[in-house]
C-alpha cells in the first residue's frame, strides 16, 4: 500500500489533506482509492477528525 499527496491545506487549527492510496493484493490486482482527511486541532490537542473515501469512477 502507498499514499500519495496530492493536496495539503493548512491554518492554523485545521488541516485538511488529499490523497490517493494504491494497493497491490497478493494475487497482483491492483486498485487505487481517493481519500481525504481533515483534522481539527486546539490547545495542540486533535478536537476532531473527518475522513472521507471513495474509488474513482470508471471512465
Amino acid at each position: 500500500m502507498r499514499c500519495a499527496i496530492t493536496r495539503r491545506f493548512d491554518q492554523p487549527g485545521e488541516v485538511l489533506q488529499r490523497h490517493v492510496v494504491n494497493v497491490t493484493m497478493k494475487d497482483g490486482a491492483e486498485f487505487r482509492l481517493d481519500a481525504a482527511v481533515y483534522f481539527r486541532f486546539e490547545n495542540g490537542l486533535i478536537t476532531r477528525i473527518e475522513e472521507y473515501a471513495c474509488a474513482p469512477s470508471a471512465a
